[in-house]
């Protein structure tokens, strides 16, 4: 009898993003407190006697031949998961499974490391893996350094390549509006010509009673790669600029390696009639009003 499984892959925020330095194998020791929002991709996994993949959604058209294959050689980062979990737990998939893809591509918003984590949860309920196993934990990470931070998907600060993750204090809850330009950043193109560095680890609050008390932490502390950011896409500097003329706006950053920026707002109200504005301003940019916490 078929199953059918649907798992949210809510979008990354890097609320800080300080790059404390480069390492030996090239990977570069970050510190970020990271949190998700109400809003993201979705992945319906059905058992089946067969093995086939179906995209759907907004950003569905953006993703390439090779990333809509399903050969073990694919760009795809659910594909990899697939094929690498499927491997650990000596099993051989026979699913129907659609993505579909809501988050922009190359915004620093995680989509595909959020995918690939959902996928992973699907597959641990599917095919009894114990998730804290330490092997499966390094399997995350090979994926994508993101990965085993969104398949938690719970707030916390992140160091080193992304592999060490503490458990942050619970956030308030905060009204967001996302911007992405449609315009994608290489992560690894604006890592390679980042040289904003932030050597001192930040200690984060044992605990946020509020949201005056995070803008007060966040205000501390940035995004050290939002220069390197700029030189590949000019737009951001727009879309901050946007988010910073709109009433109610309490603080805004580039999220991650970019493209995306988020603007967090004093009211529910200010983030809805702010992201109807941009909208009507810059039809061209996507903008998504969401709740973080």
């Amino acid at each position: 009898m078929s199953q059918t499984f649907i798992e949210n892959a809510p979008a990354k925020i890097n609320l800080y993003l300080h790059v404390t330095n480069k390492r030996e194998d090239g990977y570069h020791n970050l510190d970020s407190l990271i949190t998700f929002a109400d809003f993201g991709d979705q992945i319906t996994l059905n058992t089946s006697k067969t093995l086939s993949l179906s995209i759907d959604g907004l950003f569905a058209k953006d993703l390439s031949i090779n990333e809509q294959s399903l050969e073990y050689s694919s760009d795809n980062i659910l594909v990899k998961t697939l094929w690498k979990i499927a491997d650990y737990a000596h099993q051989t998939p026979s699913f129907n499974i659609t993505l579909t893809k809501n988050i922009p591509i190359g915004a620093g918003l995680g989509g595909g490391s959020a995918d690939a984590a959902a996928l992973a949860r699907i597959l641990c309920q599917l095919w009894d893996i114990d998730p804290s196993d330490k092997d499966f934990q390094e399997i995350l990470f090979s994926i994508g350094a993101d990965v085993p931070m969104c398949f938690a998907s719970e707030t916390c600060q992140i160091k080193n390549a992304g592999e060490l993750i503490k458990k942050a204090p619970k956030l308030p809850s905060m009204n967001t509006v996302l911007v992405h330009p449609n315009s994608h950043c290489s992560t690894v193109k604006i890592f390679k010509i980042n040289k904003s560095y932030s050597p001192n680890t930040v200690s984060i609050p044992d605990v946020i009673s509020n949201q005056e008390e995070l803008l007060s932490f966040l205000k501390t502390t940035r995004n050290d790669l939002t220069n390197a950011a700029l030189k590949n896409t000019p737009a951001i500097k727009e879309i901050l600029n946007a988010l910073n003329k709109q009433d109610g706006i309490a603080l805004s950053r580039m999220s991650g390696s970019g493209s995306a920026c988020f603007g967090i707002f004093k009211t529910q109200n200010n983030a809805t009639n702010a992201a109807e504005i941009i909208k009507n301003l810059h039809p061209e940019w996507w903008v998504q009003a969401v709740t973080i916490s």
